[in-house]
């Protein structure tokens, strides 16, 4: 068993597929229910056996300036700025952050590649399972800083994301350079500040002594404002 199964829903799947992208929408429409799970089943044990997990993440202390963050090293050196006024709201009370990043590896974006060109059916749905696998994985990243800092009374964020809010994509170098992406997990960026390979994930979490406000969330559907363009569950009248 991979250690990330239990962590990945068929109903995340299958929301995933009834997102925004009408291509999906009628795919889904097309096939038959049991259909769908049987695909699904299928192309969650070929994720499976593609997948390369790895992953890197820092702890930082920081300052707050009006619309910036800065990022210090253990001597309180600033290493690192993020310019975001949502991020600073997100993060009200940290006196820490963790960036991370992971990914699942190259092989199972050219499997998807290849198979939207010779069965697109099957890459659709291996695509979702990806996705999925992916958000999986940074919820066992989060549940594992959380039992490293069980001893620390420290709550912790929701995670928040480059492509959020007004976290411009462009955070993506300052996440690259200080998490050494491509030396330690083999992710690098485009020149439009993508990934690659394409089902990698950069994340912030703050810490703090006291809870986080519940109502913060890390999507809010607020659609109009979000620079995510790319999000699954995008709504499509906007």
């Amino acid at each position: 068993m991979h250690f990330l199964e239990s962590y990945v829903s068929k109903n995340e799947i299958l929301r995933y597929l009834k997102g925004g992208n009408g291509q999906v929408n009628q795919f889904i429409s097309e096939e038959a229910n049991d259909q769908i799970h049987a695909l699904i089943d299928s192309q969650l044990i070929e994720s499976f056996n593609l997948i390369s997990p790895k992953s890197v993440t820092r702890r930082f202390n920081l300052k707050r300036h009006d619309g910036v963050i800065e990022l210090l090293d253990q001597t309180d050196q600033c290493i690192g700025l993020i310019y975001s006024n949502d991020l600073l709201k997100f993060l009200k009370g940290a006196h820490e952050v963790v960036l991370g990043a992971l990914t699942l590896g190259s092989e199972i974006s050219k499997r998807i590649e290849k198979k939207m060109l010779i069965k697109p059916s099957e890459g659709i749905v291996l695509n979702a399972c990806a996705s999925v696998i992916a958000d999986a994985y940074a919820d066992y990243l989060q549940n594992e800083l959380l039992s490293d800092l069980a001893d620390e009374a420290i709550y912790t964020s929701q995670r928040y994301s480059p492509g959020y809010g007004d976290l411009a994509l462009t955070a993506q170098e300052t996440f690259s350079n200080l998490l050494e992406m491509r030396k330690r997990i083999g992710v690098y960026l485009t020149e439009q500040y993508q990934m690659l390979p394409e089902k990698s994930i950069t994340f912030i979490i703050g810490l703090s002594h006291r809870p986080f406000q519940s109502e913060i969330r890390t999507c809010g559907t607020n659609c109009q404002d979000c620079k995510l363009i790319k999000c699954a569950y995008r709504r499509t009248n906007v």
